[in-house]
């Protein structure tokens, strides 16, 4: 017998080394997963929910694009918030509607949302002006003149919130008018 390697040899040797080197690789993410899938199971509250399937449109939908899915949940454009924060919201418009009518404000409940604002309500600016609907921005930066005069608030009534999705029910708990750029969201 011929102990000769050939080129063919050559590769199978480094596809074994390789094949022997990505099993390594799974099992490792494997782990990985399932360490997570464990954590993620043990937290008692989920900011967010799996969604497997779209229901398609019927009668739950709502006039301004939301529609109720299991559980109650919200989803306007496919995003559901979870009802943990769909409560959070709900409260942060009746905290918008106290302030709008003058009654002690108190916090807001925004510092029980865990994400960064990147949508911005005003629904008094700095001047006095009530705005119904509210006025909408997409950057702080925007709204910050409105809500503002010498670093201070004054009776301005603003929220930023994370998501369109919460920004709506804030509006809608507030019993004030959808702003057009979040109508049909």
């Amino acid at each position: 017998m011929s102990s000769k390697v050939t080129a063919s040899d050559l590769v199978v040797q480094r596809l074994e080394r390789e094949l022997a080197s990505l099993r390594l690789e799974v099992g490792a993410l494997r782990g990985r997963v399932e360490a997570l899938e464990g954590s993620a199971a043990q937290d008692s509250v989920s900011d967010f929910s799996l969604i497997t399937e779209q229901p398609a449109p019927n009668s739950n939908t709502l006039p301004s694009g939301e529609s109720r899915i299991a559980g109650g949940e919200s989803r306007i454009a496919g995003y559901c918030v979870g009802t943990a924060r769909e409560e959070i919201c709900r409260s942060i418009g009746q905290w918008l509607r106290r302030a709008l009518s003058g009654l002690p404000r108190g916090p807001s409940g925004r510092e029980r949302i865990d994400l960064a604002s990147r949508f911005y309500l005003v629904c008094r600016d700095i001047h006095g002006n009530d705005h119904n609907p509210p006025l909408f921005f997409s950057s702080w930066k925007a709204a910050k003149d409105l809500c503002f005069h010498r670093g201070e608030p004054g009776d301005s009534v603003f929220i930023g919130l994370p998501t369109k999705t919460e920004a709506v029910i804030c509006v809608e708990a507030a019993g004030l008018q959808l702003p057009p750029s979040l109508r049909g969201q």
